[in-house]
């Protein structure tokens, strides 16, 4: 989806009691907070839409299910990731998961300001900023009522249990944000010590999977030339290309597998859960920009979170990052790491 509006207008002010540096900027009537100063115009095709926030009603759900978890027949290397999810089992099919990464948030912490352009949004709180993929399409129309200008990232995070894809990448960005932001938790400032290269965890954990079933949500470019060499790979596609089995496809086949990696895209259209409840006793891997590095994800499921760190830098440079929204430009912006649950237990 193309950036919506344009950036012409728009005009800053002070908000009252605010530092020198601090500014709420106004674009097509809608207040975003902000810090920091802006030059004369930003990238063609960046706009400062204003989020809207959902009321403790709205949001994802369906119906409950949940499977028993066993270690029999994984092997030592499944031992450690599914200790982890002794006694939990898989969340049921509800927008619990999705509530528990808001919640933990805290309600007095803002945002500083909010970017959109291209496919991505970019939410700055502090010295890190989040990203989200923005959902393409018309789709339902946005709910809720907008927020007061000031905007707690709590409030803006509570989008990602939006229906309008949209404002539900957003709600990720402002997600990603909080979680993966080193300084606010001791799980992500340990889990720094299994940093990966650029190529990210389907390189690292081949050891782990190589000679086994392995299923990937989302068509990654890179799966020819690092996974499927090394195991017997079905990928999952909403939109398949040569090879690759129709999302579908995935009620059927995804319980066989040993090893499951899953894009990020698949939390702001609520699909994450019932994937996770299929495969209960896989390895099971979020990979992208936009997953939350959160240790609560490994009491959903999760075994491991492929993620990445993005510092704060000028706003001038988010807004062209963004404006470019392609994952290089964002793996060039930041640090890939991986996050792992058993590293943690």
């Amino acid at each position: 989806m193309g950036a919506s509006g344009s950036c012409a207008q728009w005009r800053t002010h002070r908000r009252r009691g605010a530092s020198a540096g601090h500014f709420d900027r106004v674009h097509d009537g809608r207040t975003v907070s902000g810090q920091g100063s802006l030059g004369a115009g930003a990238p063609s095709g960046v706009s400062w839409p204003k989020p809207r926030a959902l009321s403790a009603g709205q949001g994802y759900s369906a119906a409950p299910g949940a499977g028993a978890l066993s270690d029999s027949g994984r092997g030592r290397a499944w031992a450690g990731y599914n200790r982890n999810r002794a006694g939990h089992g898989v969340s049921a099919l509800s927008d619990a998961l999705y509530r528990q990464l808001v919640e933990a948030i805290p309600a007095d912490l803002d945002y500083d300001y909010l970017l959109t352009g291209g496919s991505r949004a970019a939410v700055v709180c502090g010295n890190y900023v989040g990203t989200g993929l923005l959902g393409s399409g018309e789709g339902r129309p946005a709910q809720g009522t907008e927020p007061e200008p000031a905007g707690s990232l709590r409030d803006l995070a509570r989008l990602a249990l939006s229906w309008n894809l949209r404002e539900a990448g957003i709600g990720m960005a402002a997600l990603c944000a909080y979680w993966n932001n080193p300084e606010r938790h001791d799980g992500l400032r340990r889990g720094l010590a299994s940093q990966v290269e650029p190529g990210d965890s389907f390189l690292a954990l081949r050891p782990e999977f190589a000679g086994r079933k392995v299923g990937v949500i989302g068509h990654f470019p890179i799966l020819a030339e690092r996974v499927a060499p090394y195991c017997e790979l079905s990928v999952f596609e909403r939109q398949p290309q040569a090879g690759d089995y129709p999302d579908s496809a995935a009620e059927f086949l995804l319980p066989q597998m040993d090893v499951v990696f899953i894009t990020g895209a698949t939390f702001p259209n609520k699909t994450l859960p019932r994937l996770l409840e299929l495969c209960p006793r896989a390895m099971t891997i979020l990979v992208g920009a936009s997953v939350p590095l959160s240790p609560l994800l490994f009491d959903h499921g999760v075994t491991a979170l492929s993620g990445l760190i993005l510092p704060r830098t000028t706003e001038q440079e988010w807004a062209r990052v963004i404006s470019q929204g392609c994952r290089h430009a964002l793996s060039r912006a930041g640090r890939k790491v991986m996050l792992r649950g058993d590293a943690l237990a």
